[in-house]
């Protein structure tokens, strides 16, 4: 769960920088 939750912040953080 842990994992997963690190899975989607990582490319989140990645597109809100690109998309910011």
């Amino acid at each position: 769960m842990k994992q997963r939750t690190l899975s989607i912040i990582k490319p989140d953080a990645l597109k809100k920088k690109v998309v910011g």
